[in-house]
């Protein structure tokens, strides 16, 4: 064993010196996240930290303290060995075509001044195929250029210009998941007027990150998925929400208090002439996805974040966070990253959208790890009999519990409940007067519900929802992950259950609201289930994908108020609406 361990240290030294540093952001779903919280469970390292993505710095340190830890199996060593290949940030030029076709592209190392740059391509298709109807597919091919690179041991870079060509089709999808790369908008390859389902687009992620006082401070401007708390797909941020333009923030301020600031600018999502007819197009779903002229209102806006979290003892932290979403505008107090951010919302009116929310984990190494999270956008009654009654009482939780699965390589396994409440992340349209015409003012309506690029920028689930979700995950020897996901799914019908209803606070104060009643009202259920794996090789530059994909929807009746109200009634038998049997075959190039 002394042995052993010897020869990890050893190769843990020369991998140090032969990596150089890059601070740019692991990707969001790349299979260390599952390694670095497999770990965490097993106490083979300290808790990593509840804001992702994570610099690869931090990333690869942690992979190197796992890779010294007595009880790592060896199968695992050869996995954190090989993801921190894919991490090599040598800058070693290919010696010949041959090796940059392995590489994906050409890299080269400026001694004298400390600086490296990889100039490279990215691509990958899937193709999603019904099982049960012969004429349902849907295909996504994206290609990804960039150039990336350090400088010293301080700054890193990346350019990029990604595009998709993509067939869709949502039904093969849970309405909830449903979603696409391209950023902005899509356009038809073909006749618009003549076809609703080839289109193309484009992404961009470009990144800049700094790194500071031993990584105690570092900065990022960039564009990237981010998941904020510590759950899976958070309540304020989360991680399947769209990709934004955003500077952030973090500072380790001690080994028991770090604060993470971010303001950036959400999207907003132009589908020219895509959704004509939600009965004949049954690419786009109205009732989930958020479009500018599929609403009449504009989606642009902005957004600023913070959040502290203390690290207590016995594996315990707290978090305490808050963002508002404003229409885009020059707004000083929300770009301080030290502005209380309730507070200058009041200043300037109160008529942002506020949001703030608590959440705490306990981590026991060795059995798993508990959290729970608690956010609101309104709270009007905190009285303990009219807490989770009062209809104004707009807030969301979440609970889980985390696992560590004593079977192949780092196995987890995850079980969460999420509930949101009526009205959550929605909020009452902001009218601005933009000119005149004929003597009259011309008003436009901004929605500054938690919306970017059409999907939410928070939980995937409509409000006054919620979900049991059980996720699985390992890897076994050969270069194979597995993963399995099943979601359960309720929506009620009582009233807000949608981004775009907003409360009417003087109707509350009138009485037009009854006290909330989900289960009483529930008129939407759906099922899940996905089973997937990946194929890496050693000496290959390409990964296989593979899943199988399930959904099962039912619904029940749901009757507007004709009293003068908003409660709407829901009745009847359940009648199922719809199923799909589908699989997803795919391959990834040079990621």
């Amino acid at each position: 064993m002394k042995k052993a361990i010897a020869l990890v240290l050893l190769i843990s030294v020369l991998l140090t010196g032969v990596f150089a540093i890059s601070h740019l952001s692991v990707p969001l779903g790349d299979r260390v996240y599952d390694i670095l919280r497999s770990a965490e469970l097993r106490g083979m390292i300290d808790q990593v930290g509840t804001v992702k993505p994570y610099p690869r710095s931090i990333v690869v340190k942690h992979l190197e303290a796992i890779l010294q830890h007595p009880d790592v199996k060896a199968s695992e060593r050869t996995e954190i060995m090989q993801i921190l290949k894919r991490f090599d940030n040598s800058f070693t030029s290919p010696k010949g075509f041959n090796e940059a076709l392995t590489l994906g592209g050409y890299q080269s190392y400026w001694d004298e001044y400390k600086t490296g740059v990889v100039f490279g391509v990215e691509a990958g298709t899937t193709i999603t195929k019904s099982l049960t109807v012969s004429d349902s597919y849907d295909a996504r091919i994206r290609l990804r250029p960039y150039m990336r690179g350090d400088i010293s041991d301080f700054l890193s870079f990346q350019m990029d210009f990604g595009l998709v060509f993509d067939r869709l089709d949502s039904r093969l999808f849970p309405p909830n998941d449903f979603t696409f790369d391209t950023d902005g908008k899509y356009d038809s390859i073909f006749n618009i007027a003549e076809e609703h389902r080839f289109y193309y687009g484009q992404f961009n992620e470009p990144e800049l990150a700094l790194s500071f006082l031993g990584g105690n401070l570092q900065l990022r401007w960039g564009a990237m998925a981010r998941d904020w708390g510590v759950a899976r797909n958070n309540l304020m941020i989360a991680g399947s929400a769209r990709p934004f333009q955003g500077i952030e923030t973090s500072i380790t301020f001690t080994s028991w208090l770090n604060y993470q600031f971010i303001t950036g600018t959400l999207g907003k999502f132009s589908p020219n002439s895509l959704i004509t007819d939600p009965v004949e197009n049954k690419d786009f779903f109205n009732d989930y996805f958020f479009a500018d002229g599929q609403q009449g209102t504009e989606f642009l806006n902005n957004f600023s974040a913070h959040r502290f979290e203390l690290n207590l003892p016995w594996g315990v932290s707290l978090g305490i966070y808050e963002s508002v979403i404003y229409r885009q505008r020059f707004e000083l107090g929300y770009l301080n990253p030290f502005s209380i951010l309730l507070f200058e919302q009041i200043n300037v009116g109160d008529f942002d959208n506020m949001f703030a929310g608590v959440d705490a984990q306990m981590l026991i190494p060795g059995f798993g790890r508990l959290y729970a999270a608690l956010a609101t956008t309104e709270m009007n009654d905190v009285h303990l009999d009219r807490f989770f009654k009062e209809p104004r009482n707009i807030m969301a939780f979440q609970g889980g519990v985390d696992i560590p699965l004593p079977v192949g390589r780092f196995a987890n396994l995850t079980l969460q409940y999420t509930y949101l409440g009526p009205f959550f992340y929605s909020h009452y349209p902001v009218e601005i007067v933009t000119g005149q015409a004929g003597g009259k003012d011309v008003v436009e309506t901004w929605d500054v519900s938690y919306v970017n690029k059409g999907r939410p920028l928070g939980y995937p689930m409509q409000p006054n929802s919620d979900e049991v979700l059980l996720r699985g995950s390992l890897g076994i020897q050969g270069g194979w992950e597995f993963e399995a996901l099943v979601k359960y799914q309720r929506r009620s019908g009582q009233y807000g259950i949608s981004m775009t209803d907003n409360m009417i606070y003087a109707d509350q104060k009138a009485g037009k609201y009854a006290d909330k009643a989900f289960n009483g009202n529930v008129f939407e259920r759906l099922v899940s289930v996905e089973v997937g794996a990946v194929k890496r090789f050693e000496s290959l530059p390409f990964a296989l994908t593979g899943t199988y994909l399930f959904h099962e929807q039912w619904n029940r009746q749901r009757t507007a108020p004709t009293d003068g109200t908003h409660n709407y009634t829901v009745t009847g038998p359940w009648i199922f609406g719809r199923r799909s049997h589908a699989l997803q075959v795919g391959i990834r190039l040079w990621y």
